[in-house]
């Protein structure tokens, strides 16, 4: 039978190494022999960090990509034509399997070659003339499928202010080892694209102002794990319209046609998709010294305090009577204690802010941000919630300050968007 196995390393309760391993038992199996070991280096928290952050395990879709709510497929032919229309700013429909709806090969994804003989003119001329693409989904199964996509796409954009929803263009067919039965299937390219509802259950697909771009999370999968190396396509070939679909697949092609039943499949299918944690994990790996610069994240890692200053303790009397008014910007009013936590971080000292709801923290913040302007300083303000950030933000828009205030991270930052804010600044 087949079944998974799976390695769990734990140190002082903190998860370092975790993997996931396919096998085929027969009845006379009594034992399972593994063939390579690993050798466990001294634990560091950096390791922990990366271990937690880099997701190479089955449940990442990224890796496994596998059919189900999140995941709408489509018969796929013409499929450089399709990238070159939805580049030009081509709106797509979605619209069902015209023929008794067929069930996915190997439990994994389908193969429109299989549909060649009976739907490949037809598609091709959807994808070219009529400008839809066709799913492998009956009708109501579409409209399901759809609806929650459309829903979880929105909430993620509102809450997160990060896209999850991409149109995958390819993908790989691979195994976990030469002794796998179970066939995993990762998407190649990823287009972001916006899920407009129109009148009824009608959707339509429209690329995003965002650059198409590898799967990442495969990439470093591929390196790690199989020493394949495709870093050549870190820049991706372009031609008249957009990516050169054709040159990456045979890319891809070229770099595993050494591993043994591996394939790359000119499939495309719309799905949710998320590179948080890799983009998170790539900044630590890739910049861990120049992180620990940073005294409370050289605190982290050390498991120590290594924060100097500590003793300095801002005292509001003291500040009435040394300082004067003009030594700092408050546009809003604050009491003793959050004017003491203003003037300590506007004097770059580290601390923790603790303070119930209704507290004023929205105002400190927006204190804190307009008087580390007055002092010549950048600010970088996160949130795990969109929300936090707004709050704060109109506030610092009614102080005249909203030319300052750069979005990074939210949906509606575009290219278009973000050069309009720099012009903003520049013109102020």
């Amino acid at each position: 039978q087949e079944t998974t196995f799976t390695i769990l390393i734990n140190v002082d309760g903190e998860e370092v190494y975790c993997q996931e391993y396919p096998v085929k038992l027969e009845p006379d199996d009594y034992y399972l022999h593994l063939d390579e070991t690993e050798t466990v280096k001294e634990v560091t928290k950096q390791m922990i960090w990366e271990r937690k952050l880099l997701d190479f395990s089955l449940r990442n879709n990224l890796i496994n990509c596998r059919m189900g709510r999140r995941v709408v497929p489509f018969v796929s032919f013409s499929i450089d034509t399709l990238e070159d229309n939805m580049h030009a700013g081509i709106d797509y429909g979605v619209v069902p399997f015209p023929k008794k709806v067929i069930e996915p090969v190997d439990k994994g994804i389908y193969d429109s070659k299989l549909q060649a003989a009976d739907l490949k003119e037809m598609v091709a001329s959807e994808i070219k003339d009529n400008h839809n693409l066709v799913s492998y989904l009956s009708e109501g199964e579409l409209n399901t499928a759809l609806k929650f996509i459309y829903r979880a796409s929105r909430n993620s954009l509102e809450e997160n202010g990060a896209n999850t929803l991409f149109l995958a263009i390819g993908m790989l067919k691979w195994f976990e080892n030469d002794k796998s039965v179970l066939p995993r299937y990762a998407p190649l390219l990823l287009m972001p694209v916006d899920i407009i509802r129109k009148s009824g259950q009608k959707y339509i697909l429209r690329t995003r102002d965002e650059d198409t771009m590898m799967n990442i999370t495969l990439v470093e999968l591929l390196r790690q794990q199989f020493k394949i190396n495709i870093s050549v396509l870190d820049v991706l070939p372009e031609d008249d319209s957009g990516i050169n679909v054709n040159l990456v697949l045979a890319t891809i092609r070229e770099s595993i046609k050494n591993m043994n039943r591996w394939d790359v499949m000119e499939e495309t299918m719309l799905g949710l998709f998320s590179f948080t944690k890799f983009v998170m994990w790539n900044d630590i790996h890739n910049n861990a010294e120049l992180l620990k610069q940073n005294e409370v994240v050289k605190s982290l890692v050390e498991g120590r305090v290594a924060l100097t200053g500590t003793d300095d303790v801002v005292d509001a009397r003291i500040i009435d009577r040394q300082s004067a008014p003009s030594d700092f910007s408050i546009p809003v009013d604050v009491d003793s204690s959050q004017l003491e936590a203003v003037v300590e971080s506007g004097r770059g000292k580290s601390f923790i802010l603790y303070g119930p709801p209704g507290t004023g923290k929205s105002q400190t913040i927006t204190n804190m941000i307009a008087n580390a302007l007055y002092q010549n300083k950048r600010v970088l303000f996160v949130a795990e919630k969109m929300a936090a950030l707004q709050v704060v933000q109109k506030r610092l828009a009614k102080l005249g300050l909203d030319p300052f205030c750069l979005e990074l991270h939210s949906n509606k930052v575009t290219k278009s968007h973000f050069l309009g804010q720099m012009q903003k600044a520049l013109d102020v």
